[in-house]
């Protein structure tokens, strides 16, 4: 009796509980690093993920420049691909994403954001892409600096 009762208390807790893994390697600091070059992914149907990243270089002080999916980055260039997936509830929501920076040919930072479940019941799958991915971001882009008071908005 103890037990049932327990696991209908915690049933709804698990079920409204989304859980969402990041997983980032963050990008050295290197004072070469001046701009990145985004290579446009056609596949990804996100429609705002190319700006939102785009901002957070940006507010860490990185240009960054769109280019053509099969542009060749040169060996001290930075460059950056990327591939993310919507998922279906109701509408379609930012469920999957992987970013991948480049200089040259090696990578030197990584990072990645997964719904686990695709989000379950949990409401937080429906919230915009940019709340969803600026604490990958900003893990990501840790070791350079955002001037002070800069708020993060969509």
């Amino acid at each position: 009796m103890k037990h049932t009762l327990l696991s209908i208390l915690l049933l709804p807790l698990l079920l409204f509980t989304a859980c969402t893994a990041i997983e980032v390697t963050s990008v050295p600091y290197d004072s070469e690093l001046k701009e990145v070059k985004i290579c446009r992914n056609p596949k990804v149907k996100v429609a705002d993920f190319l700006d939102v990243m785009r901002r957070h270089f940006s507010l860490h002080g990185i240009p960054a420049a769109v280019v053509d999916e099969n542009y060749e980055v040169k060996q001290d260039e930075y460059a950056v691909r990327y591939t993310a997936l919507r998922s279906w509830d109701f509408v379609t929501y930012l469920s999957y994403a992987d970013v991948d920076v480049y200089k040259g040919n090696s990578i030197v930072g990584t990072a990645h954001f997964h719904l686990k479940g695709k989000g379950g019941f949990s409401f937080y799958k429906w919230d915009s892409t940019n709340t969803k991915l600026t604490p990958m971001y900003e893990e990501l882009l840790k070791n350079y600096a955002m001037p002070e008071k800069t708020v993060v908005k969509p």
